[in-house]
């Protein structure tokens, strides 16, 4: 039995995570969740990459293309990838029989295609969520609007529509309703479908030494968190947790990689760097920066727990943590707020160590356990990691995207969504006068209230003309008529 094989072209965004650059995000980590199982299945890709703010060398030329086997990839600047008759003429040359928008800004620019193709996206977290918590950082709702304007198009026109955590899912059909994409056509079609981040493969070396011994003393109890402080991290309530355990615990150090998110949070760190600037406890913290992705596996090794902190907010709800699935990859035991899908998952089987969302004492409380049982500590870390390599791994994870790219379709209702008519009610029982204020009842309502009435009649009456009752019905009728009609022949 032969594999239909498919030529994909994709939106997605670079740098690659094997590549040699110094900055990682969770956009470039989901493009290649998606990009290598196709490939692993044989499928030709185009890949056109946009570039993730601060990744490249300042001198690096606007387009950058390469060919790995059946992959042609293109990296390019956020200008490059603006030029939609550009992309459109990339689409053309290549033809083909797919297209795949990973994360949300190309996913929008994937759906803006003069395309019959099947389009695919996937919404790498739900950017209302998003949205919300970034208008509270800036203090500016127009935000909303920024994040509905990209996913606006992708729910109108994607054939599926992927998410990184079930209840986005849940969140992105609710989305599609108000779209007019729930219609009768699409029943028993699966619009929204759940691909969890997986664990990317990472093969750097691990050097301790880079850290203990270095940056912090050899025999400190060391607090990681690895990566951005985006809008959704809770920095008080960290604070206030590492005031409390730094307070208790001489050997306590917390290590920092990563910081502000260029061109998107450049406010939530700086407000948690300025409170540990202030602090009678600033020496023991260590603001490492984004360190070349090539030595991140050294803060793992020289780590003994992991830190995720989230605020109480949708986006937690909704969304998932890169920075836990590369702590689970490492192998390093993990402490986070319980809310996101993820560390619910976790938590149920006992893998994490896990404190209330705003509960800074019980953050604390878990610090000071984690120091005073590093054994147990560090079993349930190899546990998680076992755990995790398989529930988490790229097949696994992908796998409707690759059954779906051997045979790429529309979606039922491609090209047919349904228009939203506000004046439809079929909940209207009578155009009887209003018994309570009579003088309401003019003629002209009357006229509006008769055509309205008439309206929804003939909608109903459509309805049934369509169903499979109706056609069963007019065919028995038919032979019915038949029958009788050559029994009155004349002999």
């Amino acid at each position: 039995m032969t594999t239909a094989l498919s030529r994909i072209l994709v939106f997605g965004n670079a740098p690659l995570p094997f590549e040699p650059l110094r900055l990682q995000r969770s956009g470039n980590l989901r493009t290649w969740q998606f990009v290598k199982p196709l490939l692993d299945a044989g499928h030709e890709v185009l890949l056109l990459g946009v570039r993730i703010p601060d990744s490249y060398p300042e001198e690096s030329p606007p387009l950058i293309d390469q060919r790995l086997g059946a992959l042609q990839y293109s990296s390019m600047t956020v200008e490059r990838f603006n030029n939609s008759a550009d992309l459109q003429r990339q689409h053309d040359a290549f033809a083909p029989d797919a297209v795949l928008g990973i994360n949300t800004f190309p996913a929008a620019q994937a759906v803006g295609l003069q395309t019959d193709c099947p389009i695919w996206c996937d919404l790498n977290g739900w950017a209302m969520a998003e949205a919300q918590t970034k208008a509270a950082t800036y203090d500016d709702d127009r935000f909303l609007s920024h994040f509905w304007n990209l996913e606006r198009p992708v729910l109108d026109r994607a054939d599926v529509i992927s998410a990184v955590s079930q209840a986005q899912t849940h969140a992105l059909v609710g989305e599609a309703a108000t779209r007019g994409r729930l219609s009768r056509v699409m029943v028993g079609y699966e619009l929204c479908r759940h691909i969890p981040n997986a664990l990317v493969a990472s093969h750097a070396p691990a050097d301790p030494g880079l850290v203990r011994g270095n940056l912090v003393p050899a025999d400190a109890f060391v607090l990681l968190w690895v990566g951005g402080y985006n809008t959704w991290t809770d920095v008080d309530l960290l604070y206030d947790a590492l005031d409390l355990a730094m307070g208790r615990l001489a050997s306590l150090r917390f290590v920092s990689t990563g910081g502000a998110l260029q061109g998107h949070d450049e406010v939530t760190f700086e407000r948690f760097r300025q409170r540990i600037a202030a602090s009678t406890f600033a020496h023991r913290v260590h603001f490492a920066g984004w360190v070349p992705t090539s030595q991140v596996p050294s803060y793992y090794a020289a780590a003994d727990l992991g830190l995720n902190v989230d605020l109480a907010s949708y986006e937690t709800t909704f969304g998932a943590r890169n920075r836990i699935n590369d702590m689970l990859k490492a192998g390093l035991p993990i402490l986070t707020t319980l809310g996101t899908e993820i560390s619910c998952q976790l938590a149920e089987r006992s893998l994490v160590l896990t404190a209330k969302l705003g509960d800074a004492k019980g953050l604390a409380q878990q610090i000071t356990w984690a120091h005073e049982h590093r054994n147990e500590l560090r079993a349930m870390g190899r546990d998680a990691q076992s755990f995790a390599q398989t529930t988490f791994s790229y097949a696994r994870t992908t796998g409707p995207l690759v059954r779906w790219a051997r045979s790429p379709s529309r979606a039922p209702d491609a090209g047919r969504v349904v228009e939203l008519d506000e004046s439809i009610d079929f909940f209207r029982q009578s155009l009887a006068p209003s018994s309570t204020n009579p003088a309401k009842t003019t003629e002209a309502n009357l006229e509006l209230d008769l055509e309205t009435h008439c309206r929804n009649l003939e909608n109903q009456l459509e309805i049934i003309q369509r169903s499979k009752a109706w056609r069963l019905r007019q065919a028995l009728l038919n032979l019915r008529l038949r029958f009788f009609s050559r029994r009155a022949l004349p002999s």
